[in-house]
């Protein structure tokens, strides 16, 4: 802004708009046009969350075949893996693997469906049997309460 010249009407701002009882600045004609095409530009879409049937019945038959498949008895028998500097075990390390998948199954069960926080419970002891057969080594000694 030039100082030594007087102000003009482009320069001298406008009256304040009117606003409601709220303080706010009522939307023009334009504004509400403007943001009804971007709405049907963008259509919002409503997250529905599915029935957790299927995705339960996936993870029974998880369940099952990883029992099918690893002794829960031999399992939760491995206790001491100090003599392996490696920490590994034949049979416990295929086991802790296979349990990845199946909780990732239960972890998506509980955040894509419409699961109860009862029903999430009873399946997830099921998980945490799986769980607490595999158990988790601490300083060589393998933990079946966790």
């Amino acid at each position: 802004m030039n100082f030594d010249q007087p102000q003009t009407s482009a320069t001298t701002p406008e009256s304040a708009p009117v606003k409601n009882e709220n303080g706010q600045v009522p939307a023009t004609a334009q504004e509400i046009a403007l943001a009804e095409q971007w709405l049907n530009d963008h259509p919002v879409q409503i997250e529905t969350r599915k029935s957790p049937e299927q995705g339960i019945a996936e993870f029974e038959n998880m369940i099952a075949d990883f029992e099918a498949t690893y002794s829960l008895e031999e399992l939760n028998a491995i206790t001491d893996l100090s003599a392996d500097p490696e920490r590994k075990h034949p049979l416990r390390d295929p086991a802790k693997e296979a349990l990845k998948p199946i909780f990732i199954k239960l972890k998506e069960i509980k955040d894509a469906t419409d699961i109860s926080d009862e029903r999430y419970e009873k399946i997830k002891k099921d998980w945490k049997r799986l769980s607490n057969a595999v158990g988790v080594v601490n300083k060589g000694i393998v933990d079946h309460t966790r």
